[in-house]
């Protein structure tokens, strides 16, 4: 049997009405609760982000807290370090300095060893150039003697050569002589 057989039809309408309030209300109550949740997680989540946010900052204190202290020690730590690089660097320094005036104290032995070096072969230079240079000369002495020789040699045979073609003037002369006198004996 359904329920609307057994009802009057005034009371199906007010029943209907009835379930549509309860329905109506169950809805709003169902609405009211979800906004009341919706706020009270919001609010959670208000109170959760608040609560992050002051614990980021507390973090973020602490962070800033140990890297102000690391930077003091890392400040510290580079203090000490350059100190020491300053010692280290002034070590340097005085150590290239007397490698510099021992480099030059050893450039000024050298330079000596080389100036006499320069000195001695300029000296042996002179010496060899002096020997070659009297050698050149008693060569060209020997060759001009020898010139002189031929030159002299060759004036004797042009003396003589010129003595003999005196002669030979003098008996072509005497011949002529003889051959006109004979000419004019005739």
């Amino acid at each position: 049997v359904r329920r609307g057989d057994i009802l009057k039809p005034a009371w199906r309408c007010d029943i209907l009405e009835l379930e549509e309030a309860m329905s109506k209300r169950v809805a709003n109550e169902r609405k009211r609760r979800e906004v009341e949740d919706r706020k009270a997680v919001e609010a959670a989540q208000r109170e959760a982000e608040r609560v992050a946010l002051e614990m980021q900052r507390r973090a973020r204190e602490a962070e800033e807290a140990q890297l102000r202290a690391m930077q003091a020690l890392e400040a510290a730590a580079i203090k000490k370090r350059m100190e020491e690089a300053i010692a280290i660097n002034r070590q340097i320094e005085m150590e290239r300095m007397a490698a510099i005036e021992q480099k030059k104290r050893q450039d000024q032995e050298n330079a000596r060893g080389i100036l006499q070096e320069s000195i001695q072969r300029k000296r042996m230079e002179k010496e060899e150039a002096d020997r070659i240079a009297q050698l050149e000369l008693a060569r060209k002495k020997a060759a001009y003697d020898e010139l002189a020789a031929q030159q002299k040699e060759w004036q004797r045979r042009q003396q003589e050569q010129k003595q003999q073609q005196q002669h030979m003037l003098q008996q072509q002369q005497q011949l002529a002589q003889q051959k006109q006198q004979l000419l004019a004996d005739f």
